[in-house]
């Protein structure tokens, strides 16, 4: 593809960062499922290209989370004492759900992406489930470590940012919507920390396509994640500005589609 791929790619990257900000998701949702189609019409043939398109997620997504932890700092979104919680055990799951996306074959983790991706999708999409309101005050921190373990392994597994599942957590727990995803962009910044050193390292031993270290393809990651960093930011101020009804439905619709584009490709 040559110059057309850098496009693509860029255009991957402006589409992630958006959503990445808008969202609290790290972009991740878009950047596998559209890396896994432009490999497709590279050609590249591998028998680790789904660990290859989430580590390069992964990588991309250090310097989206990044752009998108700041923009919700500046906005005093963040509600660090559920950070805090919610960190030590979002490593352990990191390194966990990396060495899991190492072993398992690459057609199995598309299914667990796709299907994944579809049921958290369809429950931000039933009207009443999740509610905005007074934050709750009391946390077990036992708890919200087993949370930040669950959030760490799937987000790392799939590459897909820990959004998809602090956000549903957090607003379970009646964190309204923005602080939820204000604070999951800032935990999602060290989950893609760890979780794309893990996939460069696991995948030094692994044959690879050219331009890539480890699973993590240069090419793609440097213009992803660049593009996705300068865009970040305004997905951020348009979470401030859109009604939280409005952001939970396109977080479920978006969802729902990049799932079954990875169950059922179309090319």
């Amino acid at each position: 593809m040559g110059v057309l791929a850098w496009i693509v790619y860029a255009l991957i990257g402006v589409a992630a960062g958006f959503l990445g900000g808008l969202l609290g998701i790290g972009g991740g949702i878009v950047v596998v499922p559209a890396l896994i189609w432009t490999f497709s019409l590279q050609d590249y043939q591998n028998s680790h290209l789904m660990q290859i398109a989430i580590g390069t997620s992964l990588g991309a997504m250090v310097l989206t989370s990044a752009s998108s932890a700041w923009a919700h700092y500046l906005q005093k979104g963040i509600y660090w004492h559920l950070f805090r919680v919610l960190f030590p055990g979002s490593l352990v799951g990191a390194v966990l759900g990396a060495l899991l996306a190492d072993y398992l074959p690459s057609d199995h983790l598309k299914l667990i992406f796709g299907m994944c991706e579809c049921m958290i999708g369809m429950h931000f999409l039933m009207p009443g489930k999740l509610k905005s309101g007074t934050q709750v005050q009391s946390f077990h921190p036992l708890l919200f470590f087993c949370f930040g373990v669950a959030i760490g392994a799937l987000s790392t597994l799939l590459g897909i940012g820990g959004g998809i599942i602090t956000v549903p957590i957090l607003t379970l727990f009646q964190v309204p919507i923005r602080h939820a995803i204000a604070t999951s962009a800032a935990l999602g910044f060290f989950n893609a920390v760890i979780g794309a050193a893990s996939f460069l390292y696991l995948g030094l031993d692994a044959e690879v396509f050219p331009g890539a270290i480890g699973y993590l393809y240069l090419p793609a990651f440097i213009i992803i994640g660049i593009s996705a960093s300068l865009l970040a930011p305004y997905g951020v101020k348009k979470a401030y500005l859109w009604p939280a009804d409005v952001l939970r439905r396109i977080f479920g619709a978006v969802l729902i589609l990049l799932g079954l584009s990875v169950i059922f490709p179309f090319y």
